[in-house]
């Protein structure tokens, strides 16, 4: 990604087209476009330069209600994040002495809601009027 004109002869950008890659000269850093090597399934949307250095110019300023938050994720990171968890045997986690207890780890049962035991046993949240208006549940 390339951050405009200004940043790219700041860093001393050369290009490549044919072999689609970027030399930065300040750092020695060589940039591969590797997009041609995978189809993305995930959405998302590129931004300017411009419009970059204002998200994270306001992000800078005190902390508004419905501020923009700028943070940075790979796609290994976010398909690590969505990969399917596996589940441990509690046997090899649980001290010996606490085995007796292995029902309590069962994901089956932890899965499931408790029952339904009526009235006077289930907490009840009575609403309160206000100001002559039924409350309603938000």
């Amino acid at each position: 990604m390339i951050l405009g004109l200004a940043w790219a002869r700041k860093q001393q950008a050369v290009l490549n087209a044919e072999k689609s890659e970027c030399l930065l000269r300040t750092t020695q850093v060589t940039i591969r476009n590797q997009a041609h090597l995978f189809e993305s399934p995930y959405d998302y949307v590129h931004v300017s330069a411009a419009a970059f250095t204002a998200l994270s110019r306001r992000t800078k300023k005190k902390k508004q209600d419905g501020a923009v938050q700028i943070f940075a994720a790979s796609i290994k990171d976010i398909k690590k994040a969505l990969r399917l968890k596996t589940t441990t045997d509690p046997r090899t986690k649980l001290p010996i002495q606490y085995h007796e207890f292995l029902d309590v780890f069962d994901k089956k049962e932890a899965d499931k809601l408790p029952p339904i035991r009526g009235n006077g046993v289930d907490h009840k949240i009575e609403l309160v009027q206000q100001d002559g208006k039924k409350a309603e549940a938000p």
